[in-house]
């Protein structure tokens, strides 16, 4: 290794991420709030970073918990911070070498200071979102791309970000359109019952996420319409009137 600098000592409470863009690792330590170091794959080489802005990170609890933003060109820490009343996640900007504070908006924002000492972040390169998870089996998401902030929501396990689905029309005469929405990077699968229970339709593995369902042969009544998502289970009255 390369370099004049020297990392101080390295514990749980240390961060590591990787810069797809520059072949390079940004490491951090809770015990150095705002201070940042590089090492390059290039040459071997360790350099401290010093950013600016470092005045807005006075406490780094839980630097471990980072993930980089390739589209960004940044990295988003577990950490919160509040400037000027607004909470949000603290970033740094791996162009600029500096620090900001991204808000947080949503009605379930996320605060690692609610919740113990088990959590993960990743990011979802083909949604674009951040998954935070915890122990007690909350799930949210921070979505980086909104224009105006970040938004963030809680999701339950096995839900799909952005899920919703129709069909119409309802009541229907012959065959009625299913349209499913937000289930790329998942497999759902439908069962229709009539009212006794017993099974209609029966589809393990659907391949698009719009299609018709034909009960033309089937007698007039209620159907009940079950679809698994992940191990989420969503129902929906269909009317079949003839």
């Amino acid at each position: 290794m390369k370099g004049t600098d020297t990392l101080p000592p390295l514990g749980d409470y240390c961060g590591m991420v990787f810069d797809s863009r520059r072949d390079r690792l940004i490491l951090s330590k809770n015990s150095r709030p705002g201070q940042l170091w590089e090492y390059r794959f290039t040459d071997s080489t360790l350099a401290r970073l010093s950013p600016a802005n470092q005045g807005i990170v006075p406490v780094m609890a839980e630097p471990r918990e980072c993930v980089y933003l390739p589209d960004e060109d940044e990295v988003v820490f577990m950490d919160s911070v509040t400037v000027n009343g607004k909470s949000g996640h603290v970033v740094y900007d791996c162009s600029a070498n500096a620090w900001r504070n991204a808000p947080v908006t949503g009605a379930n924002g996320f605060q690692w200071q609610n919740i113990s000492w088990g959590w993960g972040m990743r990011f979802d390169p083909k949604r674009k979102l951040i998954i935070l998870t915890t122990e007690a089996n909350q799930i949210y998401m921070l979505n980086f791309h909104d224009s105006a902030s970040t938004m963030a929501a809680k999701l339950k396990p096995g839900q799909a970000a952005g899920f919703s689905w129709q069909a119409s029309p309802n009541p229907f005469t012959g065959s009625i359109a299913v349209n499913l929405k937000g289930v790329q990077g998942w497999t759902p699968s439908l069962r229709i019952y009539d009212i006794r229970g017993k099974l209609a339709a029966d589809m393990p593995a659907l391949k698009t996420a719009s299609f018709r369902w034909d009960a033309g042969k089937l007698p007039s009544g209620l159907y009940v319409a079950r679809l698994q998502l992940g191990n989420k289970t969503y129902r929906k009255s269909l009317i079949l009137a003839k």
